[in-house]
Order: structure tokens, then C-alpha cells, then sequence
């Protein structure tokens, strides 16, 4: 394998790293993996809760009575839309927020469906679909955090 020369241009600071070549597309890949994929799934987890706003679509209802009903259904989608803005540029401390979340939701979704249908299986599987993605997009925005960092602490 060669090596070549690179030369990075930061203030009036050149540094000269001798890379691997091949090293340099994976790095780059693996970075743009890690810095979408939680954005991706938490966008898609919003787009999923925002479905079911459209339960207040209802023939009974004058319009303006179900334009209403679906603002405030939206709410929490709007609440989540929000607190994506702040996490896209505070990693560590927006991914903390939703694991805690997260773990925090699976409890109360979990007692509420247990409550319901006193079955454990039942219950589990809406804490899978609605919290679940709240943990695991706060564990990924947490890692691009950490590997975003020493990236950083690498090439300066």
C-alpha cells in the first residue's frame, strides 16, 4: 500500500499527514454513515407518530372543528420537530435527552398497554415501535458525537 502526502490547510497551520489512501474514502463513508443515519431514523420516528394525528379526520365534524383536532394531535410531532433542530447540532447532550426519553416513554407505554390487555407480548410491541427508535437514534447520535471528535482531534 502507498502512502501519500496530504497537506491540510487550517489558520496559518500546515500539517502534513501521511495517510493511507485507502484509508481516506472509508473514513469519509463511515462518517457520512454515522452522521445521517440517526437524523434519517428520527425523522422517519416523527413521520410515523405523525400519523396518527390523522385520526382526527372525522365525516361527523365541521372542517374547521377537524383542522383543530389535527393541530393539536400534531403537537407532539411539532415538540419533536423542534427538539431535532436542537439535537442536529448538540450531539452528545441531545442523544442523552433521547435515551432517557426513550427509556422513559418505554415504561409509561408499557404500564398503559399492560393495563389495557394484561398481556406482557401485546405490550411489548408498541414499546418497540414508539420508543425504541427514540434510544437507538440517541445511542447514534452519540457515537457520530464521539467519532466526529477524534476525527477532529486527528487531523489537528
Amino acid at each position: 500500500m502507498r502512502s501519500k502526502s496530504i497537506k491540510i490547510i487550517s489558520g496559518l497551520q500546515i500539517l502534513d499527514l501521511r495517510l493511507n489512501s485507502s484509508y481516506i474514502p472509508y473514513m469519509a463513508s463511515r462518517s457520512k454513515i454515522l452522521y445521517w443515519t440517526p437524523r434519517v431514523i428520527y425523522i422517519a420516528t416523527v413521520a410515523f407518530i405523525s400519523l396518527f394525528a390523522l385520526d382526527a379526520f372525522d365525516s361527523t365534524f365541521n372542517t374547521w372543528h377537524q383542522i383543530r383536532n389535527f393541530i393539536m394531535h400534531m403537537i407532539p410531532s411539532f415538540a419533536l420537530i423542534a427538539f431535532l433542530i436542537y439535537v442536529w447540532r448538540k450531539e452528545l447532550t441531545g442523544g442523552s435527552i433521547l435515551i432517557f426519553l426513550g427509556l422513559a416513554l418505554s415504561v409509561l407505554v408499557f404500564r398503559h398497554n399492560f393495563r389495557m390487555n394484561h398481556s406482557v407480548f401485546k405490550s411489548l410491541l408498541p414499546v418497540f415501535l414508539l420508543t425504541l427508535p427514540f434510544f437507538i437514534t440517541g445511542i447514534l447520535f452519540i457515537i457520530d458525537y464521539f467519532h466526529r471528535r477524534k476525527r477532529r482531534n486527528i487531523l489537528h
